[in-house]
């Protein structure tokens, strides 16, 4: 399961891997979802006709796939096996309430979707160019990384997005409320957290804040890499990954 706004076809598995040869890969789509309550009623739709015959299911999930795949594994501990949560949040935006800081201004929120519907490309643009930062100004905004995480030759331009500016704004609606931080001390399944220390999407702090709270938890941090943790560039970390998921 994806990020906002991401093409659902783009994910870490390489079409020649060993996990895609040895597992059966389908994605989640969310692309015309219309309200905040579709990404959870169609991320459990998945898991259930996945699992319909007595199986349990491995989910790789990042950004705001991770906070489904959370939910998920709380809800339903016989049909989740194992988790991969790249660029991890349990909470997207700051709750100053309960002292949750690590995350973005609900207002920031507020004023992209007011803005979605007329400047659609400039809000995508902003938000995926800092999506795919990564270090300091001579790595930083350039999008060819994210084309790595494709099996099937596509990438991620900077304003484009197959979603439609309803499920955008949905999408921004589950991000602006949802709260899995109650979920994830329930999550009894083996979960690997991949995180970039640079992330200015999701805090690396936020994703280190849900490994210690699980109960197995293996954490894998990148130093200098942004939201697009991705594996490939570091084939060690690429090998412990096929190996965690295919036990």
């Amino acid at each position: 399961m994806g990020g906002w706004s991401v093409d659902p076809q783009l994910h870490p598995f390489e079409e020649d891997s060993l996990l895609a040869r040895e597992r059966v890969i389908f994605t989640v789509d969310f692309t015309e979802c219309n309200d905040s309550a579709d990404f959870v009623a169609i991320a459990e739709r998945a898991l259930i006709d996945a699992t319909d015959r007595n199986q349990r299911a491995d989910i790789a999930a990042w950004s705001m796939g991770a906070m489904l795949a959370l939910n998920l594994a709380a809800r339903f501990p016989n049909r989740v096996r194992r988790l991969l949560l790249i660029g991890a949040t349990p909470r997207f935006t700051r709750d100053l309430s309960s002292n949750w800081t690590l995350g973005h201004t609900p207002s920031k929120l507020t004023s992209m979707k007011r803005r979605l519907p007329m400047e659609r490309r400039e809000v995508l643009e902003r938000f995926h160019r800092r999506m795919l930062f990564s270090g300091g100004p001579s790595k930083g905004n350039h999008p060819n990384g994210i084309a790595t995480l494709s099996e099937v030759g596509r990438q991620l331009i900077p304003g484009e997005s197959v979603w439609s500016t309803q499920a955008l704004i949905a999408g921004l609606d589950f991000l602006q409320t949802v709260d899995v931080r109650a979920s994830v001390s329930a999550v009894a399944a083996p979960t690997m957290l991949v995180h970039g220390t640079d992330d200015v999407i999701c805090p690396v702090e936020a994703g280190r804040w849900i490994a210690d709270h699980l109960r197995d938890a293996v954490w894998i941090e990148f130093a200098g890499v942004g939201h697009v943790p991705f594996w490939k560039s570091d084939s060690q970390v690429g090998q412990r990954v096929e190996a965690f998921l295919l036990k």
